[in-house]
């Protein structure tokens, strides 16, 4: 029997993220989260039968804070529970580069996610689609706030990290703390793309052996 994998992108990605990933995985069913940077968003609810959520980066956080009743583990990707540095999280992104990509974004919004996204590693072209400012904005305003640090015990013993070693952004590079199951792979930011094929492996294992 298929199972689901409802799957969240991060921050300037799309839906289209998870396809190197999903073409390893062609027994799986997805069910993906658009936060709708390139147009419309899409939200689908989360299935009423058991299923295994999995993020990248910012999905991570988002999915962390969830009430996800029929999840039976959450696997994280380059994942982080908090972005922005505060007196109790010091490896995070100091809250002020956060600040200056949002006034950029603004003005220079094709230049900010490009930077953003080389700075990971990706040099291919933005999606052909118009930028929706708002939801980045949205989105870079969630990396500067949101603490989903607290919402970590409540997964316990069904959560799985996995971390590049040499990831850019030092709140992914340490990967999810206890009790997250974690392990580290060497590459960067962007596994899901760079590292398809492991990254699969890594997903089978984990469903088949809770």
């Amino acid at each position: 029997m298929s199972i689901t994998l409802y799957c969240h992108h991060g921050w300037s990605y799309d839906q289209t993220f998870w396809a190197p990933l999903l073409a390893q995985l062609p027994h799986v069913t997805p069910l993906l989260i658009d936060e709708g940077y390139y147009g419309v968003p899409s939200f689908p609810p989360p299935p009423s039968t058991p299923y295994w959520a999995v993020g990248h980066s910012a999905g991570v956080m988002a999915l962390l804070g969830q009430e996800l009743p029929q999840c039976l583990g959450l696997i994280a990707i380059n994942g982080f529970a908090q972005f922005h540095e505060s007196d109790d999280f010091p490896h995070g992104i100091p809250p002020r580069m956060i600040a200056r990509m949002q006034r950029r974004l603004t003005t220079q919004p094709n230049d900010v996610l490009h930077r953003f996204r080389q700075s990971c590693g990706d040099h291919s072209p933005l999606p052909n689609a118009p930028l929706q400012s708002d939801r980045l904005h949205a989105g870079l305003e969630r990396l500067c706030h949101d603490n989903h640090r607290p919402f970590l015990d409540r997964w316990n013993g069904r959560l799985y990290s996995l971390a590049g070693a040499d990831d850019p952004l030092s709140p992914a590079r340490a990967g999810l703390p206890a009790p997250a199951q974690a392990t580290t792979r060497q590459g960067g930011h962007l596994l899901p793309l760079t590292d398809p094929a492991f990254c699969a492996s890594f997903i089978q294992t984990i469903i088949n052996n809770p």
